[in-house]
């Protein structure tokens, strides 16, 4: 799918969605992974301008061996240096400068490189995230919190939630956290990290994301959920009964992967897309960075989406014209175009991107009642 604009004679901006045009999601390369294929990777961010990744034995025991991968690429990874007895690691996030991973204990660093040990005890910490100057991290039936760069945590009873953690995300201001136990599961939310409120459901939610002023959640047999603030939560269809291990945004777009290479993925998270991997391994997580999405998953699996293009809106101006937002991959070539009908496109300009995200500015057409843009590789 590509993402269009149209620009009306009345000013208004309209989005409209190019169907069936090739984009960078329609292909996922195979990344060579430095890890040995019993390795399983459970999660992925990106922050501070590189991929990190971790994950260690399959399965996720807290008595197995954990590992970290980074990439500032998303192409070539290298194996990060990380303290002994951390077992497999389960969860990553980053804020404040500082990247935090979970798993038998907790390990921090300050540039993804080099690990050293922030909290130990309890009895493993399955999520961790960081919002509001945070860092929040779960080990059943505890919440961790810390406010001086995990640092130093403090213990607060997991109340509103009693079961295991899969996963905490942070968007629109609140904690979110997803889990399950024994077929059912819940979704809860926090403002603080310490005090949740939630609810039971008949169905596993095993990872959540926000994105375009949606939170999408996602779970077993390719169950998914909406919704604009974590109160009303309607079911959204998948299209496939798979089940769906992990979810990201980033560039506009929505990518869910799960079981057997399920990749999905949607500008609306109401219509979801399969995408072809390539590949049969469990997919567990998905991350956006610098233009490209990255999933990982079972046997050390890392594919890297293409260049994922998206033109955005960002004001009208006072002399007619109107700027625009462009986000791809820096040092990808691109083309915004132009079209009165949809069908016939008049290249405008071409240029490389020299960062993740530029603004460009365009002059309204006063001989067309509505004009269409689009932003393509060329």
């Amino acid at each position: 799918m590509r993402s269009v604009l149209m620009i009306s004679m009345l000013g208004a901006i309209l989005w409209l969605q190019c169907l069936g045009a090739a984009d960078g999601l329609d292909t996922w390369t195979l990344r060579s992974s430095p890890l040995p294929s019993t390795n399983m990777l459970y999660a992925i961010i990106y922050a501070n301008g590189q991929f990190v990744a971790v994950g260690g034995t399959s399965p996720a025991t807290w008595q197995g061996a954990g590992v970290i991968l980074r990439s500032t690429d998303g192409t070539s990874w290298t194996q990060a240096t990380i303290p002994g007895g951390t077992g497999t690691l389960r969860s990553v996030t980053s804020g404040q400068g500082t990247y935090v991973a979970a798993g038998r204990t907790i390990i921090n660093s300050l540039d993804g490189k080099s690990w050293g040990p922030s909290l130990s005890g309890g009895s493993g910490y399955s999520a961790v995230a960081h919002g509001n100057n945070l860092f929040v991290a779960a080990s059943y039936p505890y919440i961790y919190i810390s406010t001086n760069n995990a640092n130093t945590w403090t213990r607060y009873p997991l109340a509103g939630f009693e079961f295991s953690l899969s996963l905490i995300a942070f968007g629109n201001d609140e904690f979110v956290a997803v889990g399950g136990h024994g077929g059912v599961g819940g979704i809860s939310t926090s403002t603080n990290g310490t005090m949740w409120s939630g609810k039971l459901s008949d169905y596993l939610v095993r990872s959540i994301c926000y994105g375009g002023g949606i939170y999408v959640a996602v779970g077993g047999k390719g169950t998914m959920k909406i919704s604009p603030e974590t109160t009303t939560w309607t079911t959204g269809n998948s299209g496939t009964t798979n089940n769906l291990f992990g979810v990201g945004f980033g560039g506009g777009v929505f990518v869910a992967v799960g079981s057997r290479g399920t990749i999905l993925t949607s500008t609306d998270a109401t219509t979801w897309a399969p995408r072809a991997s390539s590949v049969t391994n469990d997919l567990t997580a998905v991350a956006f960075g610098n233009g490209h999405f990255v999933a990982v998953g079972a046997n050390g699996t890392i594919l890297e989406s293409g260049a994922v293009l998206h033109l955005g809106q960002s004001k009208a101006l006072s002399n007619g014209a109107f700027q625009l937002t462009l986000t791809g991959a820096s040092g990808q070539r691109c083309e915004v175009q132009s079209s009165p009908d949809l069908t016939n496109w008049t290249e405008l300009t071409e240029f490389v991107l020299a960062e993740p995200s530029i603004t460009i500015v365009i002059t309204s057409p006063t001989n067309f009642s509505q004009r269409f843009y689009r932003a393509v590789l060329p």
